[in-house]
């Protein structure tokens, strides 16, 4: 079983944050739905935390256990390929039996983003 952890950039917009919510659409839902379609099995993602609804991250990290011969390059091109266009897996990568997502996180950083309409 490999161990691989993912980069993710998402516009939470239209998201209830990262965590599965039973009837709510979340980031980690969208994702274990792509793989679950490459892997045709059910594979959970750790997240590094939740986020809340309408949060956008520009480097998310998440890690997964999948049992699969494709290299990290195809694997990030197909979650890609079945993930909707406001989430975007940038890196994948292999990394030892141990790390978790959450357990591993240094910190967070959190910004604000202005927009300037007319």
């Amino acid at each position: 079983m490999r161990n691989l952890k993912l980069t993710v950039e998402f516009d939470g917009t239209k998201y209830a944050g990262w965590q599965y919510q039973p009837r709510h659409h979340t980031v980690q839902g969208e994702i274990e739905s792509a793989v679950g379609k490459i892997l045709q099995k059910k594979v959970t993602a750790y997240g590094c935390g939740r986020t809340d609804a309408g949060v956008s991250a520009l480097a998310y990290v998440a890690n997964l256990h999948v049992d699969s011969p494709l290299s990290v390059e195809r694997l990030k091109l197909a979650f890609n390929h079945f993930l909707p266009e406001d989430i975007l897996v940038t890196s994948v990568e292999e990394v030892k039996p141990g790390f978790h997502a959450r357990h591993r996180a240094l910190g967070k950083t959190y910004g604000f983003l202005a927009v300037s309409c007319g």
